[in-house]
This record gives C-alpha cells, sequence and structure tokens, in this order.
C-alpha cells in the first residue's frame, strides 16, 4: 500500500469508525471515572495507536479499534483511581499536619508536583532572597520567631513584621489559597 493510498484508507477509515469509537468511549468512561469529557481524548488516542499498529494490515481493523479503545479507557480509570488515592494521601498530610480552620480552607487541593515547582520558583522570584529564606525558615521549617530572632540577631517583633509584610506581598502577587498549598505541599513533599 502506498503512502497515499494509506493516508486515503485511513481518513476514510476514521470517518468511519469515529462515532463508533466515541459513543463507546463514553459509554466506558461513564461506568469507570465518570470523566466523560476525556472521550474526544480517548478516539484520538485509539486513532493513534491505530496507527502505530499499522492497523490496516490487522485483519479485522475496527475490531481492534474496540479493543483498543477499551484498552484506554481502562487504562484512564486506573490513573483516575491512583490520582484519587494520590489526593486522599496529600489531604490527609494536609489535614494533619495544620489547623482545622486551615483543613477546612484546602479540602481538595491537590497541585501536581510541576505545579508547585513552579509556583515556588515563581515564589522564590518574586522576594529577595533574605526574604525568602526567612518565609521559608519561618513557614516551612516551622522554625519558632525566637530561634529565627537569636540566629539573625534581629528582634522578635521585627521578624513578625517582616513575615507579615512578606505575606501580604505575595497575598498581593498569587493569591492566599495558592501561597498556604505551596507552602504546606513544599513542606510535605520537598522537605
Amino acid at each position: 500500500m502506498t503512502t497515499e493510498s494509506r493516508d486515503r484508507w485511513l481518513a476514510q477509515f476514521y470517518e468511519e469508525n469515529y462515532r463508533r469509537v466515541y459513543r463507546l468511549a463514553v459509554y466506558r468512561l461513564r461506568q469507570g471515572s465518570g470523566r466523560i469529557e476525556d472521550a474526544e481524548d480517548v478516539v484520538q488516542e485509539v486513532f493513534c495507536r491505530a496507527i502505530r499498529h499499522e492497523v490496516w494490515q490487522h485483519e479485522n481493523p475496527a475490531g481492534w479499534l474496540i479493543v483498543a479503545t477499551n484498552h484506554v479507557c481502562s487504562e484512564l480509570y486506573k490513573e483516575h483511581v491512583r490520582r484519587g488515592k494520590r489526593q486522599e494521601k496529600l489531604e490527609q498530610k494536609i489535614k494533619a499536619a495544620k489547623p482545622a480552620e486551615v483543613r477546612t480552607l484546602f479540602d481538595g487541593a491537590a497541585p501536581s508536583e510541576t505545579e508547585i515547582s513552579d509556583i515556588m520558583m515563581t515564589f522564590e522570584k518574586s522576594l529577595s532572597s533574605e526574604d525568602a529564606e526567612l518565609i521559608k525558615e519561618y513557614c516551612i521549617n516551622d522554625t519558632p520567631i525566637e530561634e529565627i530572632s537569636e540566629r539573625t540577631g534581629l528582634s522578635a517583633n521585627h521578624i513578625r513584621v517582616k513575615i507579615h509584610r512578606i505575606r501580604k506581598l505575595l497575598l498581593k502577587l498569587m493569591g492566599m489559597v495558592l501561597i498556604a498549598t505551596v507552602m504546606i505541599f513544599r513542606k510535605n513533599n520537598f522537605s
């Protein structure tokens, strides 16, 4: 089969089977994760795999699509379950690490590690190195103000004011929930 005839065959194959694969994906996703908005992604993944596996050489290409759709949906469901377990663990860490008034603020919060890294880089770029170190020491390492005061030679009141100003700046830059989430996740995942 020439490249041109293969491309025509694939285009026709896609047109003939798109709706069937989409409907199956919606059905399977509804049964599994409930995230039917992923159906379009499933369809695209199935057809990409069909090309990689040279489905035009398969004895039953339409049957292959059905099996592939079931596999992709199953993989998505397993990832959904893993993500739910990770989120549950992170929520438990948050609840264990912070008092009740903070817990209610973060119920359901579970950013990915990449998002946390990006936020921490922004956080560190937004502050002077001295302020970033102070906020890390106090908020992430839970070092008492008195200990920081003894180490730096600054009064405890001066440090409190400084921390208050840094927090105010960070709240302005990124929003309260984002900063608090970063501090909690950074402490629990990157220390």
